[in-house]
């Protein structure tokens, strides 16, 4: 069974409906094609799905016959409408039917990947799982590839925009995210301007005023704790702390003392009384990193304390009042960690009541120039000498790179290049020895085959090049390669068993 989810792509457009599919498949999901409104419906008949991306006009929907289907039948099924003819139109009899948001061809497919992503984490998503029907086909998940979700408050298109607004289109470049008057220093260092980063942004001005829980997620090295530290420096408790702590780096005994503290004699070397951190974040902001790595049951007392609002340090009596507001993160699909015990259930819904989904870099590539542009100044200012700055050739070879580090690898390349290239200007020569090169031209006879074989003949190719530059710059170890790359090793083998080594 595939834990990223089932959908269902019903469109007569056999290009956009294959390469829908395709992507999506590759991404982790499950994935079936509907040639027309009445392959669909038979489809749902045979299994479930935990979204539907199904276009407004195609044989068998007349009169938006398939979601009116959907409707009577109660379904709570998340639907997304796309349409090749954009018009206010169309869209008005869809809004009145429940519809979960619109997309306008042609389709961006990071668009359809993050909106596919938010509406996968809603709470009515996931009967597909539970059910006893058919599984969709479950494809083949790729070693890296990242199980996309979030947001049951998902921020995608308004449904009284209709359809000629597709979802996250392009909007003015903005390098910061936009904060209240005067406040724009609180969130230093965080750099975008593409779509989906104004999209997160935006959750963040919305989430910072309240006092709900947050869950932010996405891949190492994409800035969890940045717009953790946003979101409080924004809101009504900035003027009290902001206490992080990493769930990973400590055992779980240890764990529970640094949280909650101890009175003397709580255990073996307890000599005095010690104030736990919560105790320390009164009146602010506490930030659980890696929430998924803590102990199931700590993670058990600390569901507790966030309903109670109440918690006793270890070996002590009296109930302390706790006032923080509690954001957490972690570095893996919050679905797969509940799956694999690494999160509990309950405690995912106390946290989640906010999403926040950080996409990784190569999701993101129209950033890079600014991101690169950010950390140069940084370096720079930090040198003291005469500034440098990337040649053209240069930039490009960044935005070509897959970043499996995300902005962290990229801001330690950038701080690399500053301190070690010779010249006022960094070219594509002084980056040989920091990134991986790896042909993307397009042959001739690419075009010649279906759109779908050639994007995964390509994917083949550009894997197999990836692993054996990198197996050479590593000199064949495999722990160097893994922190290279930021693959697990286990990936690195599976690798190493399928292309061989290269040397």
């Amino acid at each position: 069974m595939n834990d990223s989810g089932r959908i269902l792509i019903a469109d007569d457009e056999d290009l956009f409906r294959e390469a829908t599919v395709e992507v999506l498949r590759e991404e982790g999901y499950a994935c079936d094609g509907a040639v027309d409104a009445y392959a669909a419906a038979a489809l749902l008949q045979q299994k479930e799905y935990d979204l539907i991306i199904a276009d407004i006009r195609m044989p068998g929907n007349e009169d938006l016959a398939l979601f009116k289907r959907l409707q009577e039948a109660k379904s709570e099924t998340p639907v997304v409408v796309v349409t090749g003819y954009p018009g206010l139109d169309a869209a008005l009899p869809a809004t009145r039917l429940s519809v979960a948001g619109f997309l306008a061809k042609p389709i961006d497919m990071d668009t359809l990947l993050h909106l596919t992503q938010e509406l996968l984490n809603s709470p009515r998503a996931g009967s597909a799982h539970s059910s006893g029907r058919e599984p969709a086909t479950s494809p083949t998940v790729p070693g890296d590839s990242w199980p996309l979700l979030p947001a049951a408050a998902a921020q995608t298109v308004p449904l009284s925009a209709g359809l000629d607004t597709p979802a996250l289109a392009s909007r003015p470049v903005a390098t910061k995210a936009l904060p209240p008057a005067g406040a724009a220093d609180l969130i230093e260092g965080i750099v975008g301007g593409s779509a989906v980063m104004l999209h997160v942004f935006e959750r963040v001005q919305k989430a910072a005023p309240g006092d709900q829980g947050v869950l932010i997620y996405g891949e190492t090295g994409t800035g969890k704790e940045l717009i953790a530290r946003a979101i409080h420096h924004l809101s009504p408790r900035r003027e009290c702390g902001f206490v992080p702590v990493d769930c990973a780096a400590l055992p779980a005994n240890l764990l529970e003392s640094e949280l909650f503290g101890y009175e003397k004699g709580a255990f073996t070397g307890a000599t005095g009384r010690k104030l736990g951190l919560l105790e320390f974040a009164q009146g602010g902001t506490f930030f659980f990193d890696e929430i998924s790595e803590m102990d199931p049951g700590l993670q058990a007392k600390l569901l507790r304390v966030l309903q109670e609002r109440k918690f006793r340090r270890l070996g002590g009596k009296d109930l302390i009042d706790l006032d923080v507001r509690v954001i957490a993160a972690m570095n893996r699909s919050p679905r797969k960690a509940m799956a694999d015990g690494r999160l509990r259930r309950d405690l995912y819904y106390r946290l989640n009541v906010i999403p926040i989904y950080l996409p990784p870099l190569r999701r993101r590539r129209d950033d890079i120039p600014l991101l690169v542009e950010h950390f140069l100044h940084e370096a720079n200012q930090r040198r003291h000498s005469p500034p440098k700055c990337l040649t053209p050739d240069a930039l490009a070879l960044l935005k070509s790179q897959r970043w499996p580090g995300n902005v962290r690898q990229l801001k330690n390349v950038v701080e690399r290049l500053v301190s070690l290239s010779t010249g006022p200007e960094i070219d594509e020569t002084d980056l040989a020895s920091f990134v991986l090169r790896v042909k993307h031209a397009t042959d001739p006879g690419t075009v010649s085959v279906p759109y779908a074989a050639a994007r995964k003949r390509k994917l083949s190719e550009f894997e197999r090049d990836y692993f054996t530059e990198l197996m050479k710059q590593s000199e064949g170890v495999v722990e160097t390669a893994a922190k290279l790359s930021g693959l697990s090793e286990r990936t690195i083998y599976r690798m190493l068993r399928r292309y061989g080594k290269p040397f």
